[in-house]
């Protein structure tokens, strides 16, 4: 379809994003970002996954690049939608279960050229033909929010250490400033998604992140800006997963 394209690079929009793969069960994201011009489309709740993650897009999605992407078998309504818009889908056969790791198939970090990942339970055809960071954290995506390609945010610190070991900038910050229904407390990368180049969308106000200051330092270092969604604490939701954005002049 004309006046859009796939994003090249998962995760990293080089134009303002039309679609974005997120969450339904949090209507005023949804309607803050339908104020912003993105679709969203939305994920089906899927019993094979633990009840507050059943609803996540990191969990049920793998979005790959250049219009390629992979789907828990769960989710027909998204694959068909994703298919109208002429994607591509390389796996929609992928069973969850709710016993870990056999619920974290899909999530994994693509950042450049590098996938971030527990890389024994990972299938082969995410990691075809790019570096694999190997780390014990299995909810890779949820932890890691990836800025530019080589740049990301984390509050793991086993991932932070394999991030820059293989020569990624990465920010460590503190657990605990993200709320997760079910949980002590939610990831970094569940509750945030960039919607431009230069812009980081954050569910909930991102100043009441315990480590707003480095935060904001580090994107703004890149020029990257925060934006946040809505009021209130940061809420893990999955994450918002950018696959296509406005056609730029080549």
């Amino acid at each position: 379809m004309s006046g859009y394209s796939f994003l090249k690079k998962p995760n990293l929009p080089d134009g303002k994003v039309v679609h974005a793969v997120v969450s339904a069960q949090y209507p005023q994201i949804v309607l803050e970002l339908e104020k912003s011009g993105v679709v969203p489309v939305t994920v089906t709740s899927c019993e094979n996954v633990l009840f507050p993650l059943r609803n996540h897009a990191d969990m049920l999605f793998t979005y790959l690049g250049n219009g390629v992407f992979a789907a828990e078998k769960s989710q027909n309504k998204l694959i068909n939608q994703l298919k109208s818009l002429n994607a591509d889908c390389v796996s929609d056969s992928i069973h969850l279960n709710p016993v870990y790791p056999s619920d974290i198939l899909l999530n994994c970090c693509i950042i450049g050229e590098s996938i971030i990942c527990k890389s024994d339970v990972t299938p082969d055809f995410l990691k075809n033909g790019r570096r694999v960071i190997d780390v014990k954290q299995g909810y890779a995506k949820c932890s890691c929010v990836p800025v530019d390609e080589n740049s990301l945010i984390t509050d793991d610190p086993s991932i932070h250490i394999a991030a820059v070991a293989s020569g990624i900038d990465a920010l460590l910050v503190r657990k605990g400033s993200v709320m997760l229904e079910g949980f002590d407390t939610g990831f970094i990368g569940g509750c945030c998604g960039k919607l431009t180049k230069d812009v980081l969308a954050f569910c909930g106000d991102v100043k009441k992140h315990a480590d707003y200051e480095l935060i904001n330092s580090f994107l703004r270092e890149r020029s990257v800006y925060p934006l946040s969604l809505s009021g209130g604490d940061l809420t893990d939701i999955g994450s918002i997963i950018p696959v296509t954005n406005v056609l730029t002049a080549p």
